[in-house]
C-alpha cells in the first residue's frame, strides 16, 4: 500500500500598518505684553504675544514622531502687503524645548522643526510656544499656523491649521486749549478737548487744576504763565 504524503506549507505574512498619529495644534491665543491675559486688540507700538501648542495627539500610544519630521510655520504679513498690522518681535532663532524656531525676515515666516537629540514626540508630547509681536500699523491680520509632517508615521491630518485675529489700532490723538487767556484771578477756566478722552491733566506748581476735568481754579492759582499737560493711554 502506498501512502501519499502531502506537505502543507502555511505562510504567515504580518503587515504592520503605520501607527496613527495626529500632529495638531489646540489653536492660537492672543495675549497681552506680559503673556498673562488674553487681548483682542492693541495699539501701534504696543506689544502682544501669540501662544499655541504643537503636540502629538494621536490615539495610538505606540506612535512616536521622529526627530526632524514635523514642520510648523507661523506666517506674518508679507513685505508686499499694503497693510502690516503687526510684525514679529522676537529673536532670529530660539528653542521652545522640542522645537527649534527660525524667523525668515524675507518671507516673514517663523518656522519650527522638532530637531535636536531626543526630540521625538511620543503620544501627547509637544511644545507650548509663545511668539512676541509688535503693533505696526492700524488694521486686522489673522495669523495662520500650519503643521506639516515631513516623514515617518502617518498622520490623521486633524487640527493641522489654526489662526487667530489681532486688531491693531492706530495711535489715538488729542488736543486741548483754553480760550479767554489771559485770565483774571476770579472764577474758573474750562478746557476744550478734542480727541481721546479719559486722560489726566497736570501743570507746574502754582496752577490749581483738576486732574480729571482740566478745569482751573483761577481764584486760588498764582498769577503766571503755565503749560498744561494732558496724558492719555489706550491699550
Amino acid at each position: 500500500m502506498r501512502v501519499a504524503l502531502l506537505t502543507f506549507i502555511l505562510g504567515f505574512f504580518l503587515v504592520k500598518a503605520d501607527a496613527q498619529c495626529d500632529i495638531a495644534t489646540s489653536g492660537i491665543a492672543v495675549l497681552n505684553a506680559s503673556a498673562t491675559a488674553p487681548v483682542s486688540q492693541i495699539c501701534v507700538g504696543k506689544s502682544a504675544n501669540l501662544r499655541f501648542t504643537v503636540a502629538n495627539l494621536g490615539t495610538d500610544p505606540s506612535c512616536v514622531i521622529p526627530v526632524g519630521s514635523v514642520r510648523v510655520t507661523l506666517s506674518f504679513p508679507a513685505t508686499s502687503a499694503s497693510v502690516k498690522p503687526y510684525i514679529y518681535n522676537g529673536p532670529a532663532s530660539f528653542s521652545s524645548g522640542k522645537f527649534t524656531w527660525t524667523y525668515n525676515s524675507t518671507s516673514k515666516v517663523l518656522v519650527g522643526i522638532n530637531s535636536g537629540s531626543g526630540n521625538t514626540l511620543a503620544q501627547y508630547e509637544g511644545d507650548e510656544v509663545t511668539v512676541p509681536v509688535l503693533g505696526n500699523q492700524g488694521g486686522v491680520f489673522s495669523a495662520p499656523v500650519n503643521i506639516t509632517q515631513l516623514q515617518g508615521v502617518s498622520d490623521n491630518i486633524q487640527n493641522n491649521t489654526a489662526s487667530a485675529s489681532l486688531t491693531v489700532n492706530a495711535l489715538p490723538t488729542a488736543s486741548i486749549s483754553y480760550s479767554g487767556s489771559p485770565y483774571c484771578p476770579v472764577g474758573s477756566a474750562s478746557v476744550s478737548l478734542t480727541g481721546q478722552t479719559g486722560g489726566t491733566y497736570s501743570s507746574t506748581a502754582g496752577l490749581n487744576i483738576n486732574s480729571s476735568t482740566g478745569a482751573v481754579n483761577l481764584a486760588t492759582s498764582t498769577a503766571g504763565t503755565y503749560t498744561v499737560k494732558y496724558v492719555f493711554f489706550k491699550q
